[in-house]
């Protein structure tokens, strides 16, 4: 079960990454959803189960997340 719960994460990174590269929009109640499992997924030590190529993509969303969470503070 623990190969296909990371094989969803790697593939939802993926998926956000070149969704942003696009500049196609996720709508904000599917990302909420994605965010929820994403977040449940790295807090028990998913990004360990993860190769250094989705490591990377990983970070790149995190970086995402991260610029976007900051525009609706400001």
């Amino acid at each position: 079960m623990s190969y296909h719960i990371k094989e969803a994460a790697a593939f939802l990174f993926e998926f956000i990454a070149e969704c942003y590269k696009q500049q196609k929009t996720i709508p904000e109640e599917i990302m909420t959803i994605f965010n929820k499992f994403l977040f449940a997924f790295l807090s028990i030590g998913g990004i360990d189960m993860l190769s250094e190529a989705e490591k990377e993509v990983a970070e790149n969303v995190r970086t995402l997340f991260l610029e976007q969470h900051q525009k609706h503070i400001v």
